[in-house]
């Protein structure tokens, strides 16, 4: 008597599944969590000028907080704000004075180009375009000799960096970004003229250059973008 053969399986074997657990559908972390989502966090720390007491240009860091929303799996757009204060006062014995204080503001928008992207990683241009100002007070020993201070940013460029979602954690929503910007730069600081008669005084600087002009690390700095895509 013939043995009858085994019979065959003919279901068809369960999908692949991706490091986050779901089923692969052989597209990038990009294309799956970020087009058609609005990624909010952490956009850069910006630096808004202001003049010291000795006459010297310095910076306001201005942490800046926004959104992305990518509007194709190629353009998406940038938009961000942020706020930074400083002050006090100091005390000898029963006399207080208030220290100087600056208020900086800084807004950024940019519209980020995904040019290539894998797995968990893109390459990003983006054109971008920033804008700061700081007010404050230099406080004198009386009211009449008190000075304000202001500045302003204008920056106009774009960076060149990579995106990197952490897919391979099963974080596939959350996202760092580093890059290196090349930008037009142009700054404006000023003392104004106290009540007691001292003079106002103003400076303005403009250069062109990258982002990158010390220590190679500095590509962390300012360029640094964390976000978590919704």
């Amino acid at each position: 008597q013939a043995e009858t053969p085994p019979s065959v399986d003919t279901t068809s074997p369960p999908p692949a599944e991706s490091s986050a657990g779901e089923p692969s559908d052989g597209q990038s972390d990009h294309a799956r969590h970020a087009v058609g989502h609005v990624g909010v966090g952490f956009m850069g720390l910006l630096g808004v000028p202001t003049l010291n007491r000795m006459g010297e240009i310095g910076t306001l860091s201005a942490p800046t907080l926004g959104a992305r929303i990518w509007i194709s799996e190629l353009v998406g757009v940038d938009l961000g704000a942020g706020l930074s204060f400083s002050g006090g006062s100091t005390s000898s014995g029963s006399m207080s004075a208030p220290s100087d204080n600056a208020f900086a503001f800084a807004f950024h928008a940019g519209v980020p180009l995904a040019i290539f992207h894998a797995e968990h990683y893109k390459f990003l241009i983006i054109p971008e375009l920033n804008i700061g100002g700081v007010g404050g007070t230099f406080f004198g020993a009386s009211s009449d000799q008190d000075q304000g201070r202001n500045g302003f940013l204008f920056q106009i460029g774009g960076r060149v960096g990579a995106e990197i979602h952490f897919g391979f954690i099963d974080v596939p929503q959350l996202s760092l970004q580093a890059g290196v910007g090349l930008y037009f730069d142009y700054r404006s600081v000023g003392i104004g003229e106290s009540r007691a008669g001292a003079p106002a005084s103003s400076l303005d600087v403009w250069g062109f250059g990258t982002s990158v002009q010390g220590e190679p690390w500095d590509i962390f700095l300012g360029s640094l973008t964390a976000l978590y895509y919704f």
